[in-house]
């Protein structure tokens, strides 16, 4: 059985195996997004180990990619809020 805590529970700092267990992508997809600039980049703890700061990745997944992505969300709640007479 594998431990799973509560999401109050997620730690404020990861390291690259506890981020790709947090976020469900895999370890050498965060690190190849890293290195595209896609994804927030690491951190070095005191020890030198690489770290990323939870709210930073979590504002980054929680925000939408590019403004095409926001224009087409817009425009398919108008269409949506049309084609049901509301408005």
């Amino acid at each position: 059985m594998t431990f799973k805590p509560p999401p109050s529970a997620i730690p404020a700092f990861q390291d690259l195996e506890t981020l790709a267990w947090y976020t469900s992508i895999g370890a050498s997809t965060i690190e190849r997004m890293v290195k595209d600039g896609r994804f927030p980049q690491p951190r070095r703890n005191k020890v030198g180990k690489n770290i990323w700061v939870w709210a930073e990745v979590y504002s980054h997944l929680a925000a939408p990619e590019d403004e095409a992505v926001v224009l087409a969300e817009r425009i398919r709640a108008d269409y949506r809020e049309a084609s049901h007479g509301k408005g």
